[in-house]
């Protein structure tokens, strides 16, 4: 049974909030489970990029794309097995997440590490896929195949402008 949960979030730039600007959204949240990761971040159109940094070989926004998962429960969570199973695809090899902690999955490990070296919470890896830059749906699932928890985002209406295409991630 699907339920409306409150959320805030807080647009900002990967590694470090540039501003503090919240906007509230209704969120549907499917099935969540106690003690379950949530989806905390996403960063769906990045700004294309020089590589290396000052160079002349620009790379597409997207290659820099990348979802971040937090543990909000009070004890580690285990993410063995633990997937994305709609936006993008990616299962978590044996990885613990303590509390208060995150984790962030990548489009391209290479270039993400290379454009934000103070990132260093990378899940091994990268995802298959793109996120969609017109909004979508992003779902985890648990290694049983349940609904930990589930998002949905867009880029018109109240999401804010400076998140498509601008640099900033919801």
């Amino acid at each position: 049974m699907a339920r409306m949960s409150h959320s805030s979030l807080c647009l900002n730039d990967i590694g470090s909030v540039v501003f503090s600007l919240v906007l509230s959204a209704f969120i549907c949240v499917a099935n969540v489970q106690a003690q379950s990761p949530v989806i905390s971040e996403i960063h769906y159109n990045p700004l294309d990029a020089l590589v290396p940094s000052g160079g002349t070989n620009v790379v597409d926004g997207g290659e820099f794309e990348s979802v971040e998962v937090r543990n909000m429960g009070a004890s580690p969570y285990e993410l063995n097995g633990v997937s994305f199973v709609s936006g993008v695809s990616y299962t978590f090899p044996s990885y613990s997440l303590a509390p208060g902690d995150s984790v962030v999955v990548v489009e391209n490990a290479a270039l993400f590490t290379n454009r934000y070296p103070w990132v260093t919470n990378v899940a091994p890896g990268q995802y298959g896929g793109k996120l969609s830059n017109g909004g979508e749906t992003l779902t985890l699932e648990d290694s049983l195949g349940s609904p930990l928890y589930s998002v949905s985002y867009g880029d018109g209406g109240a999401w804010p402008k400076s998140a498509d295409g601008e640099g900033r991630s919801l």
